[in-house]
């Protein structure tokens, strides 16, 4: 684990925005391929029906949520 990369990843001033379309385009592409791969598992029976989107999301919150808890020292194991 190296929580100085995720700081530096999502804690910075810095939004993927019109204002940084490298970002942006980093940050639809990563988001694009989590959607894309619960759209397989949804294929192969892996993943329930619905919005891939929405699963995709849902998945990024949950991960985001549990790192942002972890690197500040907010869970114990």
């Amino acid at each position: 684990l190296h929580p100085q990369h995720f700081r530096l990843m999502f804690g910075t001033d810095v939004v993927p925005d019109r204002d940084h379309p490298e970002y942006l385009k980093a940050a639809n592409l990563s988001f694009g391929m989590l959607k894309d791969v619960i759209a397989r598992c949804q294929a192969a029976g892996i993943v329930g029906a619905g919005d891939p989107y929405h699963k995709a999301l849902n998945c990024w919150v949950l991960v985001h949520g549990f790192t942002s808890l972890f690197v500040e020292g907010r869970l114990r194991w």
